[in-house]
């Protein structure tokens, strides 16, 4: 039983940088979270949004984080952590550039639900 254990341990920079991706993650999410609401105003008043597309819009992003997240053990099974992380990366700076850009309720929307 002692030497399987030591065989599996872990060198603690690995642990510290997974630490700190698995941070950066939750860290951009809450950032997103934190400037929708203050953004939540002026898109209103520029696109016409209802309450209920207010609603839709806010909560799209964090639904669609959960499905990322199941997704994200079968993508790093298949290509790796580092390319996964690197292509979520790309994709969630797409979808702020895309979110930043959008003229209608709809694009937005599936611009958020691109960035989750």
């Amino acid at each position: 039983d002692e030497q399987v254990l030591l065989t599996f341990k872990i060198r603690s920079s690995f642990l510290y940088r997974c630490i700190m991706t698995a941070a950066l993650g939750s860290l951009l999410l809450g950032y997103d979270i934190g400037i929708i609401s203050g953004a939540i105003i002026p898109i209103r008043d520029q696109l016409g949004l209802s309450h209920t597309q207010i609603e839709i819009m806010t909560s799209s992003l964090l639904f669609t984080s959960v499905i990322g997240s199941i997704i994200a053990g079968a993508v790093a099974d298949m290509i790796g952590r580092r390319k996964g992380l690197l292509i979520a990366s790309l994709i969630f700076g797409g979808g702020s550039i895309g979110m930043a850009c959008s003229d209608s309720f709809e694009e937005l929307l599936t611009w958020r639900c691109i960035t989750g």
